[in-house]
């Protein structure tokens, strides 16, 4: 019951999103460099910025796509892509890690603090949420 809470109050407060008749172009951003280590909100505003700013590209790359809300080797930390998001106006889809027992309270408790935080300043740029595709794929073990 506490995940159907959480997750219908996070529709709610992103709702306004879906709203927008925009196209929606953009890119994924996994939450570590190429050498394993976490990325910094430096790290995900240079990414970010880099997106934006293509030359030639056939359209406006403003969303970043996050397959977790959890930083980088942390149980339930909100991910540094949150503040980058903020700092440069990108939007989000927001991925959400369904596998294991606790993946997804620790994800919905990652967000729920990133949204304390930031409030509407972030919530404003979430055009959706993807729950669970990666485990999907691979027939991973679900518990809800």
């Amino acid at each position: 019951m506490k995940f159907a809470t959480t997750l219908a109050l996070a529709v709610a407060s992103i709702s306004g999103a879906f709203a927008q008749d925009t196209l929606i172009l953009g890119f994924n951003a996994g939450a570590s460099d190429d050498k394993g280590n976490a990325k910094s909100q430096a790290d995900f505003e240079k990414e970010f910025k880099t997106a934006k700013s293509l030359q030639g590209a056939p359209g406006n790359f403003n969303t970043i796509r996050l397959y977790s809300n959890i930083q980088w080797q942390t149980t339930d930390t909100p991910i540094s892509a949150f503040a980058a998001a903020v700092a440069t106006n990108t939007k989000l889809l927001l991925g959400v890690w369904a596998s294991g027992t606790d993946n997804i309270d620790n994800e919905l408790k990652a967000l729920s603090s990133a949204v304390q935080e930031h409030g509407t300043r972030l919530t404003d740029l979430i055009v959706g949420l993807s729950v669970g595709s990666e485990d999907l794929y691979r027939d991973s073990e679900v518990s809800c």
